[in-house]
């Protein structure tokens, strides 16, 4: 059985997979933080990407993350400048082919993941259902969830090395179209706010 991958294990291996390419394109490690990156563009304004892992994952069922881009004047927590943030996640802003690939590795690392020999929930508690999702294929299916933000779930060291190379394939392409749309918010809640 695979060794479950905590929090930690997973930010050495984004800081590991995307250090030197984020360097080569001109990004550079924002301070204090785990695994995120920036660049300044030609409009003053930054460009960065953050890798967040939920800090409640466990042996039991594993854990996921998210990848964030934010346009603004700020590095990390600090303002640089007068202009404001958006924001979006990386998988909102994947097509339907992208998220097709994504629900196939999704579905694969649920296949392999380690069921427990004494499982946290049993049938009639509240969260069971969504326990046991973990070991199953994902519903609904990605490509209904256009525009929306997908967590990227796992257990171990190989389910983050599946996600790695899925993302190093289209991370610095989905940076660009983001950062050359100076008005896209593709998160729902976003758009609302902003009247984007």
């Amino acid at each position: 059985m695979p060794d479950f991958a905590n929090s930690k294990v997973a930010y050495q291996v984004f800081r590991k997979a995307f250090g030197s390419l984020a360097k080569t394109n001109s990004f550079k490690r924002v301070p204090q933080t785990e695994a995120s990156w920036y660049k300044s563009l030609p409009t003053g304004d930054n460009i960065e990407f953050t890798f967040l892992c939920d800090r409640w994952g466990s042996s039991d069922s594993g854990n996921e993350f998210n990848v964030y881009l934010y346009c603004s004047q700020f590095i990390g927590s600090v303002k640089v400048g007068k202009s404001g943030c958006r924001s979006s996640s990386f998988s909102a802003l994947l097509g339907a082919d992208d998220l097709n690939e994504m629900e196939k590795i999704q579905n694969k690392i649920n296949a392999r993941r380690p069921f427990p020999q004494d499982p946290i929930y049993s049938p009639g508690d509240d969260l069971y259902s969504s326990f046991m999702s973990h070991f199953q294929p994902v519903k609904p299916p990605y490509v209904d969830r256009v525009g929306s933000q997908i967590s990227f779930s796992y257990y171990s060291i190989q389910d983050l090395s599946d996600w790695v190379e899925f993302i190093l394939c289209r991370l610095f392409t989905v940076i660009e179209k983001y950062s050359s749309s100076p008005g896209f918010c593709a998160d729902p809640w976003l758009k609302l706010i902003t009247g984007r």
